[in-house]
């Protein structure tokens, strides 16, 4: 099974999907099953969900999300910021959050 990443923006195992909205993703499991596992980037518009995001990965115990994958994906989202494709500030009621 080979990997088609819909962009060439990495941070180690992340990538940028040129989706709509963009998503930051990872294949999990790879390459098992090489599903990728979806964040649209307004579930992560404040240091706050990107903390909550961090928490849960550490939490679940995701296979795949080790502790270089988590800074990998901070890092991804600092850079996101930098560019302005992050969003920033609280989403509107229609914004769903899947969790």
């Amino acid at each position: 099974m080979e990997r088609v990443d819909a962009s060439e923006r990495h941070w180690g195992a992340w990538y940028l999907s040129e989706s709509n909205p963009l998503s930051l993703n990872i294949y999990l499991n790879w390459p098992e099953n090489g599903a990728p596992y979806e964040l649209p980037l307004v579930k992560l518009n404040s240091d706050a969900k990107v903390l909550h995001w961090i928490n849960h990965f550490i939490e679940s115990g995701k296979r795949g999300i080790d502790v270089q994958a988590i800074r990998d994906f901070m890092r991804a989202c600092m850079e996101l910021r930098v560019d302005g494709l992050m969003p920033v500030g609280e989403p509107t009621k229609d914004t769903n959050w899947g969790y």
